[in-house]
């Protein structure tokens, strides 16, 4: 395939990929080409629909499927973002895909495993593309991490209160200081 027609197809997994950072997902962007006409694409799902296997590529891969009305998707080409899991390997080695092209790598320095063989995985050359696509999944993990950190500093200011008395309306609240002294705090119970 030629170098402009892989670069064209990965700019539309990327869109893919956008749309899936947009919807609060892990912003992974995946298409399948036959014929030279994208038959189907898709996007992260999994954190919406609570559905563990709600990966781009296996959402685009079930489209594909629906679309030819057959589960083998011989002479079919996937695009995605980032290199599949073992997961998504899997179902692509079962779907009958022979090459994927991808642009972020996992970082993983393993030999071939089983679910690898038959199946060509071939890393995009388009740097921009690459780093384009890097970017997407680094920015919503800093994300990730700075919602994670406020949450774990709010149960941290919590575990210092102790609830202790109770009125209708009334939480009362003290704080224990570094000191060992109580401070007495009187909160409406909506806000606790």
């Amino acid at each position: 395939m030629e170098k402009e027609m892989i670069e064209r197809y990965m700019e539309i997994a990327i869109n893919e990929a956008k749309k899936a950072y947009k919807k609060n997902e892990i912003p992974v962007g995946s298409i399948i080409v036959k014929n030279n006409e994208v038959i189907a694409k898709s996007h992260n799902k999994r954190d919406n629909t609570n559905i563990v296997i709600e990966h781009a590529e296996i959402s685009a891969i079930i489209k594909a499927n629906k679309k030819l009305n057959n589960w083998r998707l011989n002479d079919s080409i996937l695009f995605t973002t980032l290199e599949p899991c073992d997961m998504c390997k899997s179902v692509i080695k079962e779907s009958k895909i022979k090459i994927v092209y991808f642009a972020a790598n996992r970082d993983k320095n393993e030999s071939k495993s089983e679910v690898e063989k038959n199946v060509e995985y071939i890393q995009i050359e388009n740097k921009l593309l690459i780093s384009e696509a890097e970017k997407l999944i680094k920015d919503k993990f800093k994300e990730l991490r700075k919602k994670w950190i406020n949450i774990s500093q709010e149960i941290k200011q919590r575990r210092n209160r102790k609830i202790i008395n109770y009125f209708p309306g009334n939480i009362y609240l003290y704080n224990i200081n570094k000191e060992g002294g109580k401070k007495f705090h009187v909160k409406h119970k909506q806000y606790i």
